[in-house]
């Protein structure tokens, strides 16, 4: 578990779906949330997608869709903060999204 401390930003119920429908995104929030910290590299996030998605072909596509489209779409709805000087994220959450990623964990 992370040691990051978790906000408590409101997320509307439907905002959280839409942003967690995607198995790219919720690769990289469990992956975040599971780390001994809150803090990882783009390297290791477009590793762990490739590895965890199976419609990402190659590290290079992971880091271009990571880049462009899910870090940002994460980043927008504070669930994590993403630096693309020093290409690091940091973990923020947010207590429905925790409760969405342990449920959807079980199932998975």
């Amino acid at each position: 578990m992370t040691v990051c401390k978790h906000t408590t930003h409101d997320i509307p119920v439907d905002a959280l779906l839409k942003v967690l429908a995607d198995p790219c995104r919720r690769a990289v929030l469990s992956y975040l949330r599971t780390k001994n910290t809150d803090v990882a590299t783009l390297d290791e996030l477009a590793e762990n997608v490739q590895k965890h998605v199976e419609a990402v072909t190659s590290r290079q596509h992971a880091r271009i869709v990571l880049v462009h489209q899910h870090l940002p779409a994460l980043a927008d709805h504070r669930l994590i903060e993403y630096d693309p000087r020093s290409q690091t994220i940091r973990y923020r959450g947010s207590t429905a999204s925790e409760a969405f990623l342990k449920v959807t964990a079980q199932g998975e």
